[in-house]
């Protein structure tokens, strides 16, 4: 389970981290944007993880809505995802900057909600399938390791974490899942590559929800051809 989830959500991190730099295709100037702060303390390493109940169970689920800030390099970007089996809707925010997209029955929808338009492009697989092009079947469960357990402050809210790390390529990864100690829940995840760090803090999250409303194509929205839809952030 924890290699699943693993990879679930560095696929995520990987995915968004790049809309904190450029948001379709418009640059960002995010660079004053706050940078979490994490102060972690030395203690003796357990033998075993020691909070995985409380972080296995985010996005497994078939349908859950979540909303998040991520951090990289920077740049901070707000998101809301909501998932229910195969459609998926994300709105992300950053410096005012927003971008909007919806799956649906295999067909992934740029939306650009103040022209009321859209693009389209072909979604090969569904959400959460494992294919050849995912992380997934680049490691095996035996090269993700525990590697401790340990107490931390992110910007004021005491935290305890397990730490995994793993190989991909040449580089050696780690993830760290930190828990709200006070609300027993997961609170953030801060993903480093090497010299590349993404934090993750996690402001609702909802199991067996999505808004009401979502999941919806505006019927009087128009389809642009790409070149059209870049046309619109054209100075």
């Amino acid at each position: 389970m924890i290699k699943r989830v693993l990879f679930i959500i560095m696929a995520l991190l990987l995915t968004v981290c790049s809309v904190s730099c450029r948001l379709d295709g418009k640059p960002i100037d995010g660079g004053n944007a706050p940078v979490p702060t994490v102060n972690a303390t030395e203690e003796p390493v357990p033998q075993e993880p020691q909070y995985e109940s409380l972080y296995n169970d985010f996005m497994a689920a078939e349908r859950y809505y979540v909303r998040y800030q991520q951090t990289v390099f920077g740049f901070t970007t707000t998101i809301e995802m909501a998932v229910d089996g195969d459609k998926i809707e994300t709105y992300q925010t950053s410096d005012g900057n927003k971008l909007h997209t919806l799956t649906l029955n295999g067909i992934k929808y740029t939306i650009n909600d103040d022209a009321k338009a859209y693009t389209q492009t072909t979604v090969e697989s569904g959400a959460g399938e494992e294919t050849d092009e995912t992380p997934d079947d680049g490691a095996d469960s035996d090269d993700v390791t525990y590697k401790g357990s340990g107490s931390a402050n992110i910007n004021g809210v005491d935290c305890v974490y397990d730490e995994y790390s793993y190989i991909e390529g040449s580089y050696e990864c780690t993830i760290r899942y930190y828990i709200h100690k006070a609300e027993n829940r997961l609170y953030a995840m801060v993903t480093s590559i090497s010299d590349f760090q993404t934090t993750m803090l996690i402001e609702e999250y909802r199991v067996d929800y999505t808004p009401e409303g979502w999941f919806v194509l505006p019927e009087d929205y128009e389809q642009l051809t790409q070149e059209e839809f870049d046309a619109l952030y054209a100075e």
